[in-house]
């Protein structure tokens, strides 16, 4: 039986489809959201941690949208500092450190050189962003976070996401500190698509109609859930789709 849970789940598969030739998101877009974000803050340290690294192999790392469209950056564990006082804004890319067990299972990771080559982004290893903070905190700076919770109603004191909790961190450590919820502005940014963004979201609808045609085409009584799921995802696949969204 073909299920409403895997209908939600394979609309979802393709909503990160490789861009269309001409429709890339470049690093200079990447550059120009970060400003636009930056432009909402008079001064302050801005922090938004990415996704961790699975505990598993199974459903695969995937970016939280928040991270990606601000930095393009597909790796776990990293975070995105940035910092803006006397009308100037730097940014700072931390990312994980070298580990040759985990590469031995997971491939190796980005330099900083890397990365700074990449993004234009100064980067660092993760295992400096909090002493980082700590210190720019220290010099009076107030603290903008962008949620990196898996849904709005998941925001909360209580978040056990990382960031949440790097920002409690912060707070024990800094009584008094003025934190700002910059995901609002983040999100409002998001809301507005350029062309590219408008061309990706296209695909992604077209390689669904793909996928779904494949199954109103294949699907008979008695049919298993899994064989359904498997074709779409094929089709998905075959069509330009990075990897299904669970």
């Amino acid at each position: 039986m073909f299920s409403m849970h895997v209908l939600v789940n394979t609309l979802l598969a393709i909503a990160c489809a490789t861009p269309p030739a001409g429709a890339q998101i470049t690093q200079a877009d990447y550059s120009a959201r970060r400003d636009a974000l930056m432009a909402t803050v008079d001064s302050g340290v801005l922090i938004l941690a990415g996704a961790r690294e699975p505990t598993g192999h199974y459903p695969s790392f995937q970016q939280r949208p928040p991270f990606r469209y601000l930095t393009g950056f597909l790796e776990p564990d990293a975070a995105l500092v940035m910092v803006k006082r006397g009308g100037h804004t730097a940014g700072t890319l931390f990312i994980q450190p070298p580990d040759a067990r985990r590469e031995f299972y997971n491939g190796t990771r980005v330099t900083p050189d890397e990365v700074t080559h990449e993004t234009g982004l100064a980067a660092r290893r993760n295992n400096e962003l909090e002493p980082v903070v700590d210190s720019l905190i220290g010099t009076g700076l107030p603290l903008f976070a962008v949620s990196d919770a898996q849904s709005e109603e998941f925001v909360s004191d209580d978040s056990l996401s990382y960031g949440s909790a790097l920002i409690r961190r912060l707070k024990t450590a800094h009584p008094g500190l003025d934190v700002h919820d910059a995901t609002p502005a983040e999100e409002a940014l998001r809301a507005k698509k350029s062309a590219a963004e408008i061309a990706i979201m296209q695909k992604a609808a077209d390689i669904s109609v793909l996928g779904h045609r494949a199954v109103l085409q294949a699907v008979h009584p008695g049919e298993n859930e899994y064989e359904i799921q498997a074709l779409m995802e094929y089709t998905f696949r075959k069509n330009g789709a990075e990897r299904p969204s669970y």
